[in-house]
């Protein structure tokens, strides 16, 4: 009996686990590993084969944007409720991947589909740079997220491609009032 309760333990946070954020659909094959206060995580991002390709590590800064401030913030967060993260994309491979493109999708609301798509500009932009190069990382500081309700989720999906593969890689910012 002992056995059969940790085993259920086990595969329920295993499932936890890969879910991403409260049962919410993730773009691509990601394995999540969510911390304690259910906004900070590392997440792999793989191929259909199950190579990983990125390691995306996110960590909630709070309500206010971490100083220096290196971008502009178009929100009033002084006023206006606002999370605040801060991301990074590691290469794991061994050879550059190009992130293509980055798309915009809310957990709750506008349907729950994409609403918006940003090319190569958009994304250099947020990181300075569209290509991870081998064995280096990108970092995206300060990036917000708001919401008109109590929680909501903003998926920021970059599209990244290596050799003849591409995957995607789905950044979760969680905002909570």
């Amino acid at each position: 009996m002992k056995k059969h309760f940790i085993a259920s333990i086990l595969s329920l946070s295993f499932l936890i686990s890969i879910s991403g954020c409260g049962g919410d659909k993730t773009a691509g094959n990601m394995s999540f590993q969510w911390e304690a206060d259910g906004r900070s995580y590392t997440a792999i991002a793989m191929d259909e084969k199950g190579t990983p390709w990125v390691r995306l590590n996110c960590s909630y800064q709070g309500k206010a944007p971490e100083k220096p401030i290196d971008q502009e913030i178009t929100r009033d967060w002084q006023t206006q409720n606002t999370d605040f993260y801060h991301y990074e994309l590691t290469n794991l491979l061994e050879e550059d991947i190009t992130l293509m493109d980055m798309s915009f999708r809310l957990k709750k609301g506008r349907n729950e589909r994409i609403y918006e798509t940003r090319g190569q500009d958009g994304i250099e932009k947020e990181f300075s740079a569209f290509v991870i190069e081998q064995g280096g990382s990108l970092e995206r500081r300060n990036s917000w997220v708001f919401g008109m309700g109590q929680e909501n989720v903003l998926h920021k999906i970059y599209t990244a491609k290596a050799g003849s593969g591409t995957i995607k890689i789905d950044t979760h910012l969680v905002y909570r009032r």
